[in-house]
């Protein structure tokens, strides 16, 4: 089954994405920064990558120009209040983005969860 990882360093934030996703059915997990995020990823297989912009230590920026050297495929949803035209330029080069700007309603989140990650297993 696919897991959804959340990249964000607010505690209430982390939270509210949880909320917002955990009805889709999907396992979570959560990490700080992207430092801690590619060592999850390479332990283990997500089917979705939820990550803020602005974090300390390793930004989302930084987060998926890794991803992107890495060619990974794993389809993102930037979750942050610093979206804008400029910042947009060259986001997650080769990888499938989709954009929510904070604040965000739980249900246009979990819409674009729904859209990038595949269907979990029937029951």
């Amino acid at each position: 089954m696919s897991r959804i990882l959340i990249v964000e360093d607010e505690p209430k934030m982390i939270e509210t994405i949880q909320r917002a996703l955990k009805p889709l059915g999907y396992p979570l997990d959560t990490a700080r920064n992207g430092n801690q995020a590619l060592k999850l990823i390479d332990r283990t297989d997500y089917g979705l990558l939820v990550t803020d912009l602005m974090m300390p230590e390793r930004t989302g920026f930084d987060l998926l120009e890794a991803l992107h050297q890495r060619g990974s495929k794993i389809p993102v949803i930037v979750c942050s209040a610093f979206v804008t035209p400029d910042a947009l330029k060259g986001l997650g080069r080769g990888l499938l983005v989709e954009v929510v700007p904070k604040p965000f309603k739980s249900e246009i989140l979990a819409a674009a969860a729904k859209k990038l990650i595949e269907p979990p297993p029937e029951k």
